[in-house]
């Protein structure tokens, strides 16, 4: 695959912006009810509403621009290079599902968050396959974006989900936007380019495990370092 840069045209919708009073990030972990900011404890690569913890790990510290601000930095750098790892998979559609694949492109690490940088595209031989709503977000399929993908640190050994922004002082509801792309309508055979921020990842921590609905595990995938 040829090096490509892409504007990303899955944003997230007014309501990243909505709230202007203190806000909150919050990770979302499929092992805490609650969906305090923090990142599930577990004896192996777990994902999925099943996933309980026994002792959660430390909370994260979350990044400290607002949602907005982040997502548009995001968006202003998203490029699409080389996938470090490529895995197949099918996906729900109106009808039934259709195979598509997932590119990791990159998972970028700092002290306070981690951004993975990731692709789909449908390998189905149509032009155009429609993805069903939820298809990304069966925890809140009010929501269509892409909080339902997970980062496996097993450094740590706990598993990773998107940041959450709420008013401070309340708790996270699914209506809460995510620090992640929307869901994509449709994919085509060209990559469509997504991404999103989860907690940071324990500091000797040189590659994860990253897990998305309908699609086998990316396994191995490099971590690389930067400044926050």
């Amino acid at each position: 695959m040829k090096t490509t840069t892409f504007k990303l045209r899955a944003r997230l919708g007014a309501a990243a912006g909505a709230a202007v009073l203190a806000l909150t990030l919050s990770a979302c972990s499929s092992g805490n009810s609650s969906l305090e900011p923090s990142s599930s404890t577990g004896g192996g690569t777990t994902s999925g509403p099943s996933m309980t913890a026994s002792e959660p790990a430390e909370p994260s510290s979350p990044p400290q621009k607002s949602l907005e601000e982040r997502t548009q930095e995001i968006e202003d750098g998203l490029a699409l290079d080389e996938p470090a790892v490529v895995v197949a998979g099918k996906v729900p559609s109106g009808d039934g599902t259709f195979p598509a694949e997932l590119a990791i492109i990159r998972v970028e690490a700092t002290d306070v968050s981690t951004l993975v940088v990731f692709a789909l595209r449908s390998t189905s031989g149509q032009d155009k396959d429609v993805l069903a709503p939820s298809a990304f977000s069966e925890s809140t399929p009010l929501r269509p974006d892409m909080r339902d993908l997970s980062v496996t640190d097993p450094g740590a050994q706990t598993v990773l989900r998107p940041f959450l922004q709420f008013p401070q002082g309340e708790a996270p509801t699914a209506q809460s936007p995510c620090l992640c792309s929307l869901a994509p309508k449709a994919l085509e055979e060209a990559w469509f380019p997504l991404y999103a921020t989860v907690p940071a990842l324990d500091a000797g921590t040189s590659s994860v495990t990253v897990k998305l609905s309908g699609f086998d595990e990316a396994s191995d995938v490099p971590v690389t370092r930067r400044q926050s």
